[in-house]
């Protein structure tokens, strides 16, 4: 009976596990659930112990590719095969993991969208409760509210001139009448002034 060949290039399995850092069980697993297509894998001879060869280069592409990138438990495999596979096909590697990353930016994982949704309410809630509670203002509200003062501040000292003018011109020759007549029309819209804050508690 004719010996079977090793096609060239193959190897054992032993070596490929070394080659990718996976153990025995791991790349059994593989080969069982079709992430490493049997295209790829041969065994040499007719008895049952006979070893199995492997295709390493297709194999490991095979196998990158059927995994699941966005799987918690692929990581691990993933990263082994792309440390073998930049040997001689960079390019592979590089493509995959910049689809990993653009799944990742524009797809979250279902865990994920539930985790932002559920803080998104909890940060809407707590926010609508402190505006309940008057420990929140909106923006909205301090910048009227500011506006409203500040107008009011204007249109009082505004006011001054005409009150006192006729005060200060009969007290003109006399400098401290003068000062006292401009300084109580101050200090009394100061006065009144400083009630606005009770209008906003």
């Amino acid at each position: 009976m004719k010996k079977k060949k090793t096609p060239k290039g193959w190897i054992k399995l032993s070596e490929f596990e070394r080659l990718t850092g996976m153990t025995s069980r791991t790349v059994a697993l593989a080969i069982s659930k079709g992430k490493i297509p049997e295209k790829c894998t041969k065994r040499v001879g007719c008895g049952a112990t006979s070893p199995i060869y492997i295709d390493p280069q297709a194999a490991a592409v095979c196998w990158y590719q059927n995994l699941n990138s966005n799987h918690h438990l692929s990581r691990t495999l993933r990263s082994n095969l792309s440390k073998y596979i930049r040997r001689f096909a960079p390019d592979i590697v590089g493509e995959g993991e910049k689809k990993n990353k653009q799944e990742t930016q524009e797809k979250p994982s279902f865990e994920e969208a539930l985790r932002r949704e559920k803080t998104a309410k909890a940060k809407t809630a707590e926010l609508e409760l402190a505006e309940r509670e008057r420990s929140l203002i909106s923006k909205t509200s301090v910048y009227n509210t500011l506006f409203d003062i500040g107008k009011q501040i204007r249109d009082a000292l505004l006011s001054i001139p005409e009150r006192v003018t006729d005060d200060i011109i009969a007290s003109v020759e006399n400098r401290t009448k003068v000062r006292n007549i401009i300084y109580d029309a101050i200090a009394m819209e100061l006065e009144q002034l400083s009630e606005i804050s009770k209008k906003y508690e």
